[in-house]
């Protein structure tokens, strides 16, 4: 599906990252988990912006959670070696852009 997927802070009402693909935010996510606790997810959205109407929301909080367990982490905790470069990339691209504050 076209367009630009987008993981928004539900309490702050803040983006906190883009991504290409659902895939890659699903990994984004599922790592995040990994390093911040179950909880992280609680707050969070996945919606689908496209062509600057958005086209809605996909999936929040708990479900989002279970829906990045199928993303490509290992049983060992690790992200995919593909998963893990368009996490690194991501995270470099929105470090440059909010000049570190991420």
């Amino acid at each position: 599906m076209a367009g630009t997927y987008e993981l928004w802070d539900m309490r702050s009402r803040n983006l906190v990252a883009t991504f290409a693909s659902e895939r890659a935010a699903l990994a984004f996510v599922q790592t995040s988990i990994l390093t911040h606790g179950h909880d992280y997810a609680e707050c969070l959205a996945l919606v689908l912006e496209n062509g600057g109407v958005r086209s809605g929301t996909i999936v929040t909080g708990p479900a989002l959670a279970a829906r990045s367990e199928h993303t490509g982490i290992d049983h060992a905790g690790k992200a995919t070696a593909a998963d893990e470069h368009l996490v690194r990339s991501r995270a470099s691209i929105d470090d440059r852009n909010l000049g570190g504050l991420a």
